[in-house]
């Protein structure tokens, strides 16, 4: 990769190295280059390096590889996809000793790869339920970052207090999960259809043909400046995002499209209130117009 990356630089002028993380090993090769071209390294640290799938509150999590503080040291500049995610990592330069500039900007999605939202009235898949229910759709992983157990507290509190309305609630779920995710999907109390992983294609069919989007976060430690990686790809669907996090940048990014619900995990009163008022808002005949949807500050 070396090798190959100096013949690029001899055969094309560059202004910069930028090299991606994790893994370790794009910062090594883009270190290496910087080192011997004398170009300025660029670190793009989006994916969260300390925060961990598994078990995000673990303290071994947090304990930086030798390799990532060199990269830090050596770095001209470093950028997040957040702004929460930028003051971390301008503690980590602090900390490493570093001269580097800390900055953030938003990612986004390719304009030309977003399926078009389904229109109001356009046929959809029959999962078995009727097509007449309001659908919310989860798509991606379901696990420690990403936790169901507080939207399904929601929506049993919801069938406790209107069982009416929880019957009329159909809930897809798209993605791998853990067997304690399947346990605590195995009680809810309105109408499920689980599909494993599905291709790009499926997924954008699913989300087009949702009335919501349910965005999940876990209630953890820095969760904050944790940003689900499916929350562009809902976002290019225009369609209503139904968002059961933390208080943070996620609820910024999306705080402002149109008919975006904020709950926080332990709020399970507001969840279920949240989904009466959706569910006889859809039995109304209310929907949210896509061309409503201003999406050009994510067109990456």
């Amino acid at each position: 990769a070396i090798r190959a990356g100096l013949r690029l630089l001899r055969e094309c002028p560059h202004d910069a190295i930028v090299a991606t993380a994790p893994p370790v090993s794009p910062l090594l090769v883009g270190a290496t280059l910087s080192r011997q071209s004398g170009l300025p390294l660029i670190l793009d640290c989006g994916d969260q390096w300390d925060v961990d799938d598994r078990n995000p509150t673990d303290p071994a999590v947090h304990r930086r590889d030798p390799r990532q503080q060199a990269a830090i040291v050596q770095a001209h500049a470093l950028l997040a996809d957040t702004p929460s995610a930028a003051l971390k990592l301008a503690q980590l330069v602090e900390q490493c000793g570093s001269p580097a500039q800390v900055s953030w900007i938003f990612n986004g999605f390719d304009v030309t790869d977003a399926a078009s939202p389904a229109l109001p009235g356009t046929p959809r898949t029959d999962y078995g339920h009727g097509n007449q229910l309001y659908r919310i759709s989860c798509v991606g992983p379901l696990g420690d970052r990403s936790p169901i157990g507080p939207f399904v507290a929601g929506v049993q509190k919801l069938d406790h207090e209107f069982p009416e309305l929880s019957s009329r609630l159909e809930l897809i779920v798209a993605g791998e999960r853990t067997e304690a995710q399947e346990r605590v999907l195995d009680v809810l109390p309105c109408p499920l259809v689980r599909l494993p992983r599905v291709a790009h294609d499926e997924a954008a069919r699913i989300m087009s043909e949702s009335d919501a989007l349910l965005l999940l976060g876990a209630d953890a430690p820095d969760a904050k400046r944790v940003v689900h990686e499916m929350i562009y790809r809902y976002i290019a669907a225009r369609r209503p995002i139904f968002t059961v996090a933390p208080e943070g940048d996620m609820w910024d990014i999306v705080r402002h499209l149109p008919g975006t619900v904020l709950c926080q995990p332990c709020a399970g009163g507001a969840i279920a209130d949240a989904l009466a008022l959706n569910i006889d808002s859809h039995e109304a005949g209310f929907r949210e117009d896509p061309a409503d949807w201003d999406v050009s500050q994510f067109d990456a």
